[in-house]
């Protein structure tokens, strides 16, 4: 038991951990510029480099997980990210920043696709509680460094408001460590629910499956819709007559939907043998908000918003999916690496393609109208992964290869 509680603290503190070097930066960019000349097209490149960089590493993760254990990759993982983060802070150079925010990145991107086969292999008797906990987290580390970090800056200064996020991968660091080590000392799986080792590993092609397909539709679309909300929802409520003020709080209501969202979806998705209907529920949410935002009455704004917010499900359903439709933890790597690779490449468009229809016509009905096409294409991926069968039992997706792991 001890062995999963202390892995369970690693997973924590990792969730935690991979948004901070996102959302802890945009708000201080004016308390940095005495000493970083952060331009318009450096806001820009850093603005763009998280999307960008974790679909990088989603896509490299699962090569690099033929080489070592997904526990060696969590412990790179977190290294990277301290060190990204606690060495950007300490340096005068714009380049050099840009740099080190890269690398602090590359961790996170590393933790979004090894934190579901992590569980897997530890929790796959508690898949649906455990993503639950982790996604919440990931939603309270968008959320909460924007809020504090220009106090914190104003208190301490703009480096201490950045560096200090670095006692989180720190603190992840050290039963990580102790877990790899266990791994690496012992052949028995010892612990309810998790996977024995394979002297052989299961190698996966993702690509094969319909089921991973349908994954990165469905994460995909709630991903443009979601960059969407979170980049021009305040620039629409402004333009309708809201105060800038108003408008930003009508963005925290439908991020403070999101987090209990990510609670109930994982544990109520882990008890369904098809989780269409929680697809469905969503894409309705997204649909009639949008239409509420873009015909109700501005007075009822609220009421919108939170129908909106629980579109958010399908983002938590598609991470719990990355181990409901799996054996083995290798397939989890696989799915996940995967799915959230082409999935970040897709959300990178969604803000641009929103802000560029409203830019050629002049209103917002055509950038609404794109997010309703996404909706079809969303249930559309929902229908393939949601069905019951998993990644490995597709014809040509798994073997297994020779040569242990590290």
């Amino acid at each position: 038991m001890r062995g999963r509680v202390l892995v369970l603290v690693a997973i924590l503190i990792m969730a935690f951990s991979l948004r901070l070097a996102v959302t802890s930066t945009p708000p201080l960019f004016d308390h940095m510029r005495p000493e970083l000349v952060i331009d318009t097209v450096t806001g820009s490149i850093l603005g763009l480099l998280p999307t960008v960089t974790f679909a990088l590493f989603a896509i490299v993760v699962p090569y690099l997980a033929r080489l070592g254990t997904i526990e060696s990759l969590a412990v790179l993982s977190l290294i990277l990210t301290l060190g990204g983060q606690l060495l950007r802070a300490l340096v005068s150079d714009v380049p050099l920043f840009m740099v080190l925010t890269f690398v602090a990145l590359a961790g996170m991107g590393m933790g979004n696709v090894l934190l579901p086969p992590l569980i897997k292999r530890y929790f796959r008797d508690r898949v649906g509680l455990v993503t639950a906990l982790y996604v919440t987290l990931i939603a309270a580390c968008t959320a909460l460094p924007p809020l504090i970090a220009v106090p914190v800056a104003e208190a301490a200064g703009w480096r201490f408001s950045i560096g200090w996020w670095a006692v989180f991968p720190l603190a992840a660091l050290l039963p990580m460590l102790i877990t790899w080590w266990r791994t690496r000392t012992t052949t028995t799986p010892g612990e309810a629910g998790l996977a024995p080792p394979s002297d052989s590993p299961i190698r996966i092609n993702a690509a094969k499956s319909p089921a991973a397909w349908g994954l990165v539709l469905m994460m995909g679309m709630t991903s443009v819709n979601s960059y969407a909300m979170f980049t021009w929802m305040p620039t629409f409520y402004v333009d309708q007559g809201m105060t800038p003020a108003a408008a930003g709080g009508m963005l925290a209501l439908y991020a403070f939907v999101g987090m209990p969202v990510s609670v109930v979806v994982p544990i109520l998705a882990a008890r369904m043998q098809n989780q269409l209907p929680i697809a469905l529920f969503a894409a309705i949410s997204f649909a009639v908000g949008y239409a509420g935002m873009l015909y109700g009455e501005l007075s009822h704004a609220w009421v919108w918003i939170i129908i909106l917010g629980f579109g958010q499900a399908t983002f938590a359903l598609s991470l719990v999916m990355m181990n409901l439709r799996t054996r083995t933890h290798e397939g989890s790597v696989a799915l996940s690496g995967f799915s959230q690779g082409l999935a970040y490449v897709i959300a990178g468009l969604g803000p641009l393609l929103f802000a560029t229809l409203h830019d050629v016509t002049g209103t917002w009905t055509a950038s609404f109208g794109l997010l309703w096409v996404s909706l079809i294409l969303l249930l559309a991926g929902a229908v393939l992964i949601c069905r019951p069968k998993m990644l490995e039992d597709y014809d040509g997706v798994a073997h297994v290869s020779d040569g242990p792991k590290v």
